[in-house]
């Protein structure tokens, strides 16, 4: 995992919190168990694109809007996540 400075923002995180964590591990907890579908989709259609909250530092939530692809490079992710938080 790698992360740019505008999502440690989103999360109230240092990058040193973030890389090399799951995205299980960052999920807020009653969203946890949407990532094995999020998985699903990326190994059938190469592509996601939806909802999922993470938690922050602080351990609020934050409402995420996702498209995930994947690169042509074996296990490459390209995210790009946009906050739609109130």
């Amino acid at each position: 995992v790698d992360v740019n400075p505008s999502m440690c923002d989103m999360l109230r995180m240092d990058r040193d919190r973030i890389i090399g964590r799951r995205l299980e591990e960052l999920a807020s907890p009653s969203y946890r168990h949407e990532v094995a579908a999020i998985e699903s989709a990326l190994s059938a259609h190469r592509a996601w694109r939806g909802r999922l909250p993470l938690a922050r530092g602080d351990g609020a939530g934050v409402y995420l809007d996702w498209n995930i692809s994947l690169h042509r490079d074996q296990g490459l992710r390209l995210a790009v996540v946009s906050d739609i938080s109130d």
